[in-house]
């Protein structure tokens, strides 16, 4: 297939242009600066809708990388940027009758407000019918990108799958926690994956078929810590509810979803290095 993907240049861009092009699909790479970190790049600024909607002309998958990546930034320069390039790319797909799209969500969709403290997930393992207000600014971005991709495919008949990743490593970033017991880590269960498979991940989306509109979970398969999973939620989490077993040192960011309707396999650990 003809895949634009958009933050191509991106810490997740470049591997799914990677993978993409390994199995052979044509791909657009598009982002809104040059790079050498990409072959054959296209600079596009994806604030300008003619442009996006030009540039999409005859491409048959989109994959929508391009964010402003957390919420450090202020407010006012993360919301807007990452709702209207998402609106923007899926007008495109409107005006092209594009038939499949992935858009990169967050697990800060599921309504995370910082401090930490107040992250805290009532059940687990996290699973994508969990919602929690939100007053963050990249939270609130990411529901509504989750949103869009709703509307549009109802409203065309393009399959859209939105993909909540946690915290995504390069490969050579993968490493335990250092102490399990960090709020953040504990208000994330101690959830990773690895860049790659996210890559993969988008791959898969696109060559599936009949999926409608979907929200995965996108993670690895173990936690990052070395503790096991359910005496870290024994002893960290005493207000999560457990819901379920979860032997060893299984991950309690659930990807079941997305094994089930992608065939995703996570490939990645910290735990063979």
């Amino acid at each position: 297939m003809h895949v634009a993907v958009t933050g191509a240049a991106g810490g997740i861009g470049r591997w799914a242009v990677r993978e993409l092009r390994a199995a052979g699909h044509r791909v657009l790479a598009v982002d809104r600066r040059a790079s050498d970190q990409v072959e054959d790049l296209t600079v596009l600024d994806l604030a300008q809708p003619e442009a996006v909607i030009d540039a999409f002309r005859g491409t048959e998958a989109v994959v929508h990388l391009a964010a402003v990546p957390g919420p450090r930034l202020p407010p006012w320069s993360t919301f807007d940027p990452n709702v209207t390039t998402t609106y923007h790319v899926l007008e495109a797909v409107r005006e092209h009758h594009i038939p499949r799209v992935v858009l990169a969500s967050s697990i800060w969709a599921y309504g995370y407000n910082p401090p930490a403290e107040r992250r805290i997930p009532a059940r687990a393992p996290l699973a994508e019918d969990m919602v929690v207000c939100t007053t963050n600014c990249y939270g609130l971005s990411k529901r509504l990108l989750e949103h869009l991709g709703g509307e549009y495919a109802a409203a065309t008949g393009s399959q859209v799958v939105c993909m909540r990743y946690p915290w995504v490593a390069q490969p050579q970033q993968l490493a335990p926690v250092r102490d399990d017991g960090d709020l953040g880590q504990r208000a994330e269960l101690w959830s990773y994956v690895e860049v790659r498979d996210v890559a993969l991940a988008c791959r898969l989306a696109v060559e599936r078929q009949g999926l409608g509109f979907a929200v995965l979970n996108i993670g690895a398969a173990d936690t990052r810590s070395a503790t096991p999973s359910e005496e870290l939620v024994a002893r960290y989490l005493p207000r999560t509810e457990l819901v379920r077993p979860v032997p060893g040192h299984a991950a309690l960011y659930g990807i079941e979803r997305a094994c089930a309707l992608l065939g995703y396999n996570p490939r990645h650990t910290w735990r063979t290095l």
